[in-house]
């Protein structure tokens, strides 16, 4: 299956909408959750907080991971935005679980061939 960044033509509708699935998808959540993390810390600057930049740059490195690990960290963050954080992973990960297993299982290649 080609990528995102070959030449290459997707040959279905299937295979080029699950490709953008799994490229852009993690891309779109990372920037959500890290500008969830930049908007902390601009509240903190406002508010005449300490500002953290080692959360700020954990989040920005370490995609996906880094930035729930800091908005979860931070107990008025966990408050405001939990809900947004369990959807956005649940909307990644449970089409990827059912991918998975229709790829190993009923749709699989055994069953093609």
């Amino acid at each position: 299956m080609p990528t995102l960044l070959s030449l290459g033509e997707p040959a279905t509708f299937f295979q080029f909408t699950y490709m953008v699935y799994l490229y852009g998808l993690p891309l779109l959540l990372w920037a959500a959750f890290a500008w969830l993390v930049i908007e902390e810390q601009e509240r903190r600057a406002v508010a005449a907080e300490k500002v953290q930049p080692l959360q700020l740059l954990v989040a920005l490195l370490l995609p996906l991971v880094g930035a729930v690990c800091v908005l979860l960290a931070i107990p008025r963050t966990r408050r405001a935005h939990g809900l947004v954080i369990l959807i956005g992973l649940l909307a990644f990960l449970l089409p990827l679980a059912a991918g998975v297993w229709l790829a190993g299982g009923p749709l699989g290649p055994k069953a093609l061939g």
